[in-house]
């Protein structure tokens, strides 16, 4: 359930970078305060608004409890694969129960079949310590979903 927030319509903004960083705020602090992943589009609008001002390829877990609560977010440097050692690491350091992957690129090129294989090995991966892969988003200027496409 979402809580209805009210602007102060005399609250005046310097640019629209503001808004937005203003506005993301709000998205982080609603699942910051405990409010779970029950959706695929609350996680868009929360890995959307994450990579708002990235300018460079980044891969990124999303922690979450067995409530789909996040506990953490977690950020790779262009390059890096998501290697199963090193999520693993992640998963165990803060107990998480499930995990969403997020890869963003400001070059608008991203294309599920070339993440196809990590994520199969991640997710066979996650399985053998009972931690689910729920979704893996792929964000450019809009945000796909895997999970909603039937292709994790």
């Amino acid at each position: 359930m979402h809580k209805q927030i009210t602007i102060d319509k005399s609250a005046e903004f310097d640019s629209e970078r503001e808004l937005l960083d203003k506005a993301y705020f709000l998205i982080q602090s609603r699942f910051k305060q405990g409010e779970g992943f029950t959706e695929p589009a609350m996680v868009k609008e929360f890995v959307q608004g994450n990579y708002q001002q990235c300018s460079k390829e980044v891969a990124g877990l999303l922690l979450l409890d067995s409530q789909h609560r996040l506990i953490d977010n977690v950020e790779f440097e262009e390059g890096e694969e998501l290697a199963a050692s090193m999520v693993y690491r992640e998963v165990l350091k803060v107990n998480a129960a499930a995990v969403i992957v997020s890869y963003f690129s400001p070059s608008k090129e991203l294309n599920h079949s070339d993440k196809e294989h990590e994520l199969s090995t991640l997710k066979s991966a996650l399985n053998l310590i009972d931690v689910a892969l729920l979704d893996c988003m792929l964000v450019t200027d809009e945000v796909v979903s895997l999970a909603e496409r039937g292709l994790l």
